[in-house]
């Protein structure tokens, strides 16, 4: 990481960079946009030609030639170019002449289908001719044959009843007695058998007759079964005819149509010469601009680099101003923590603490706290997962701990980033304070806990006094709520490292110590103590000196006698603080080295923190 050099500069002088460099920034920008302006009047140009013997009207008239093309060919208006519209011209002649020629060929394929039903329509028309003629003469021959069968079966009648009256003669001759039996009888037997030969005769030509009428009856509805054939075709024939009639019309409008296309197609070729002479002029104007706009091109470069190296300079102050801002902030704050009242009684020296809480028989962080909540229900507990800073010579302190979590996880609507509201909930309260070092748990005492101010930008949490890795544990309480990936990780620790995300502090108040208060937390977990060997017991880079713990802190003493029971007011002490000057040195740390996470995850990081302080 590389090392900034602090740079005091005057707030006046700071304010008048700012200015300056704001001016030159507008003339920046105005420059770009007079450059701006004069590529679009070339472009403009180069869309408006003027066509050869249009003196007299100039670019007006190129530009309605190019509207019509664009209204005849049916495009959106300013699709296209004169050179373009030449090609889409070109384009759609041959696209039309193409389906003018499908549409001959169709023609003529529909006329040979027209002639060909004609020919069947012919035929059928003669073949229904020859059934309603062969129809008419059996019609003829039945009625000739009946007319017959009528004066013959007349005719019967009238022998019948010419033969009734003369047997009614010959039966009152037979009535009279003078003729003899023997002759009356042969005329009978003559009578009986003339008799049965036209009774014979009779039934002979009804069986005849009705013979006739069932033929007739066949005749009739053969004759009506080719009537109905024939009514079907001819409906099919119709409609047949009807469609052709229908592509025939269409046949002619698109003939119609084709005959306005070639008269579209003769102004188009007209058009397309005066188009052709305009394109030449308009390749040489372009040319002409493409010089322009190259010269114009090289001037924004020089703006552009000039504008960069301003906006680099701009960056370095703002560096230099958000250091002392920070600064500032973070020495008011000590300096109000380092003057709260401390308790009277001494308390134990924190070389000598002895630890509670082994973590790695229990895991993560949340679940080291609640191991702590639920041993010591009736009891205000906060576990501080980070070691805190101790001030020298004072039971205060302060904590570093992380603005905002972040969920992976989440989706919109709802925010990946949340503010870390430990801060808010736990401030003004006394609780009893648990800390961590290395692997094992200590208690710190009884507290009371002040919300401090966000500090943003610190690019060295070693200014802080805070120890080696302290952004890789800020890291892992940020992302405490998320799906872990090193990528990830590694990318919000760069972010702390290089002070892209804000840190908070949190101020520790001492009201007390409870001897014996963790015994019960050691009972459990630690019920074989000894005291480990490898952990280390210090206090960060500023641990308290060990002090005798019969003999009372001298100072402790004095400040107690000087305060008064309330306590200051620590919101009240930072407004009156925080227009003056740090009175406490930072003391430096040691550098952090990180490493580099993946392009595309910092940059989202960077990203995300940049939008949050937009917001505050």
């Amino acid at each position: 990481m590389d090392v900034t050099v602090p740079v005091m500069v005057d707030s006046e002088l700071a304010a008048e960079m700012v200015q300056l460099l704001g001016e030159e920034l507008k003339k920046t920008r105005g420059k770009l946009r007079a450059a701006e302006q004069e590529l679009e009047k070339t472009r403009n140009a180069q869309r408006l030609p003027v066509v050869r013997g249009c003196e007299g009207q100039g670019e007006g008239c190129c530009s309605k030639m190019l509207v019509r093309l664009h209204q005849v060919f049916n495009v959106s208006d300013g699709k296209y170019s004169a050179g373009g519209m030449l090609l889409h011209a070109a384009s759609e002649l041959r696209r039309r002449r193409e389906e003018l020629e499908a549409e001959r060929t169709h023609t003529g394929e529909a006329a040979d289908r027209a002639r060909n039903l004609e020919a069947q329509l012919a035929q059928f028309v003669q073949e229904k001719e020859q059934v309603v003629g062969e129809k008419q003469h059996i019609i003829a021959h039945l009625t000739e044959t009946m007319t017959e069968l009528e004066s013959r079966v007349t005719e019967l009648r009238e022998a019948l009843r010419a033969r009734d009256e003369e047997l009614g003669k010959k039966a009152k001759m037979l009535a009279a007695p003078k003729d003899t039996p023997s002759e009356h009888e042969k005329k009978l037997r003559v009578y009986e058998d003339a008799f049965k030969k036209k009774q014979h005769i009779i039934a002979h030509l009804s069986e005849a007759k009705t013979r006739l009428e069932g033929e007739v009856t066949e005749l009739n509805e053969t004759v009506q079964d080719r009537e109905k054939k024939l009514e079907l075709q001819l409906q099919v024939i119709n409609g047949l005819l009807h469609e052709k009639e229908n592509q025939a019309r269409a046949a002619k409008s698109r003939v119609s149509n084709v005959a306005r296309a070639r008269n579209e197609i003769k102004v188009l070729k007209v058009e397309r010469n005066e188009l052709k002479e305009s394109n030449e002029m308009l390749e040489a104007h372009i040319e002409k601009c493409k010089a322009e706009a190259e010269k114009l091109k090289t001037e924004a470069e020089k703006f552009k680099a000039e504008a960069e190296k301003r906006g680099a300079e701009a960056g370095k102050a703002r560096q230099i101003m958000n250091k002392q801002t920070w600064a500032e902030k973070y020495g008011d704050f000590v300096k109000i923590m380092l003057d709260l009242p401390e308790p009277a009684d001494p308390l134990p020296t924190r070389d000598k603490a002895r630890p509670c809480l082994d973590t790695r028989c229990l895991g993560a962080t949340p679940a080291v706290a609640e191991a702590i909540r639920q041993l010591y229900k009736s009891h205000a507990i906060l576990y501080l997962p980070d070691l805190p800073l101790w001030r020298e010579s004072s039971s205060n302190g302060v904590s570093v701990m992380h603005v905002y979590n972040y969920n992976a996880s989440a989706s919109p609507p709802t925010s990946r980033w949340t503010r870390n509201t430990l801060r808010d909930k736990v401030n003004g309260q006394v609780r009893e304070l648990f800390y961590r070092e290395g692997d094992v748990v200590f208690y710190a005492g009884t507290f009371k806990f002040i919300k401090g101010p966000e500090l943003v930008g610190v690019q060295n949490l070693g200014d802080l006094g805070a120890k080696e890795g302290t952004p890789k544990r800020l890291a892992r309480r940020t992302l405490e709520t998320s799906e872990r990936n090193d990528a990830l990780f590694s990318a919000v620790e760069s972010a702390y490292a290089t002070g892209v995300l804000p840190v908070a502090l949190i101020g520790l108040q001492c009201i007390g110590y409870k001897a014996g208060f963790d015994e019960r937390l050691r009972a459990q977990y630690m019920p074989n103590l000894t005291k480990p060997s490898g952990v280390d017991t210090t206090l960060l880079s500023n641990s308290v000196k060990s002090e005798p713990e019969s003999t009372p802190n001298a100072r402790v003493l004095e400040k107690r006698k000087r305060e008064t029971a309330a306590a200051a007011d620590p919101r009240k002490k930072a407004k009156t603080g925080a227009t003056s000057a740090a009175t406490k040195a930072v003391k430096p740390g040691v550098k952090v080295e990180t490493k580099p996470p993946a392009a595309v995850n910092q940059s989202e990081v960077a990203d995300s923190a940049a939008r949050i302080r937009g917001r505050e």
